[in-house]
């Protein structure tokens, strides 16, 4: 019973319309993610702290989404909080009637075909000082779309080394990047993610 119940609200929070509410179709959004976009928009110019609970909000949200939708263990693998917020804002400018939880359900299913279906151990990858934390999976994505590219030898085994990063260095010169040789947030969004050209 446990299972079903399981699976039907996965479901749901899968899916732009909403299946699961009242009779007359209506359900309860909690907090602040009933607030408009144009409220976020605000919030996040003013560095404001409901800015950071809409953040809050988003975090908890995308947790229900990896907690309850099948074959998901991270709705947002490569994306920071950061990114996710910019994406936020660009959408909210042009729709500042919509309501927040509206625009993270859409989201969800613009993401829903790139996410992580199992757990994946980290990788650390360090070039000098800088470090970056990445799903060994997610290092092994980019290691496919750099070698479609051109631009790596090795062998995709989502390890971080000599190899991997001297292609990410020819792919961050290639699209005009800041070289750093890391999977940094500007590249990984270049190379996955869907609104953006492979190059």
């Amino acid at each position: 019973m446990r299972r079903a119940l399981l699976s039907f609200l996965a479901a749901t929070l899968m899916s732009l319309e909403a299946q699961a509410a009242d009779s007359g179709g209506q359900f309860s959004v909690e907090g602040i993610g009933g607030s408009t976009c144009e409220s976020f928009v605000t919030a996040k110019s003013e560095s404001s702290n409901a800015y950071y609970a809409f953040l809050g909000w988003l975090d908890g949200y995308m947790t229900g989404i990896n907690q309850y939708a099948p074959e998901t263990y991270d709705i947002t693998p490569w994306q920071s909080q950061n990114l996710l917020a910019a994406l936020f804002e660009k959408f909210c400018a042009k729709n500042p009637g919509a309501k927040f939880f509206a625009v993270a359900n859409k989201m969800i299913v613009e993401l829903r075909d790139d996410r992580l279906r199992e757990s994946s151990a980290p990788v650390i990858a360090k070039v000098g000082e800088r470090s970056i934390g990445v799903y060994r999976e997610i290092l092994r994505r980019v290691q496919v779309l750099l070698k479609e590219g051109g631009h790596y030898k090795g062998g995709i085994d989502g390890l971080f080394g000599p190899n991997t990063r001297r292609a990410l260095e020819s792919y961050q010169k290639q699209v005009g990047s800041t070289v750093t040789g890391l999977p940094d947030q500007a590249t990984l969004f270049k190379l996955l993610s869907p609104s953006a050209a492979r190059n």
